[in-house]
Parts: C-alpha cells; structure tokens; sequence
C-alpha cells in the first residue's frame, strides 16, 4: 500500500461477445493514478453496444478481495470509459 493505493493488485474482467477473460495489474496504467489500469475494448464502439462486462478484484495470490460489478458498454464513444475505483474497506482476510 503507497499513499492510500494498492499496488500489484490483479484487476478481472470477463464476458462480452468475445467472451474475454483479462487480468491488468493495479499500477499497470499510471495515467489513472498510482495504481491506475485499464482494459482496452475495441476502437469501434458501435460494435460494443449492449455487452456486458464482468470486473473484480484479486489478491496476487488469486483470491478474491472484492464484490463482482457489471459494466454495460454502450455505442457513444463518449459514454464508453468505465472508471472503476475498488476501495479498501478491510485488511485482507486470511
């Protein structure tokens, strides 16, 4: 934990037509902020209207540290950046 952010936290996503089934590491994307990341979808929103997205969060060893949160994407590339911020409410169980 640095300056209230977790770092080499593995953030999952999973779903969509595709069917993906992505990791990011938490730091993986400073631009967000220190423990920033991102999931690129596609270039062509209109082709990403309508899915749904499953995203949560996971220790480095693989177990889970938060609740799942569905992100619908939608066909207006202004209405397509989804900023998910995962806050930690308790120490990790054990």
């Amino acid at each position: 934990k640095s300056n209230g952010h977790l770092t080499g936290m593995v953030v999952r996503l999973t779903g969509g037509r595709a069917n993906v089934n992505w990791n990011a590491t938490s730091n993986s994307k400073t631009v967000y902020g220190s423990s920033g990341w991102e999931f690129f979808l596609n270039n062509d929103p209109v082709n990403l209207n309508g899915e749904t997205f499953k995203i949560w969060l996971e220790y480095s060893d693989g177990k889970v540290a938060s609740d799942t949160y569905t992100i619908v994407t939608r066909k207006n590339c202004n209405e397509n950046l989804a900023l998910v911020t995962f806050k930690q409410i308790q120490d990790k169980a054990q």
